[in-house]
């Protein structure tokens, strides 16, 4: 049974790995400043958006946020 969660992980890992996210070099100095969510069916018009959604801000919003 401990085999079954590594042989789940290793085709999801390697199906992530084909569709990979470009960061930006500063993207790792970025802070978290909110979390929304979206409910499934609060909305019928936001279906596509529907799901837990972090904000984060560079050290210039943040700055000039206040």
């Amino acid at each position: 049974m401990l085999l079954l969660p590594g042989a789940l992980v290793l085709p999801l890992s390697a199906l992530s790995a084909v569709d990979s996210v470009q960061f930006s070099d500063t993207f790792r100095r970025r802070v978290h400043v909110g979390t929304g969510v979206i409910l499934p069916g609060a909305n019928p018009q936001l279906t596509s958006e529907e799901g837990m959604h972090h904000i984060f801000a560079n050290q210039k919003a943040v700055v000039h946020g206040n």
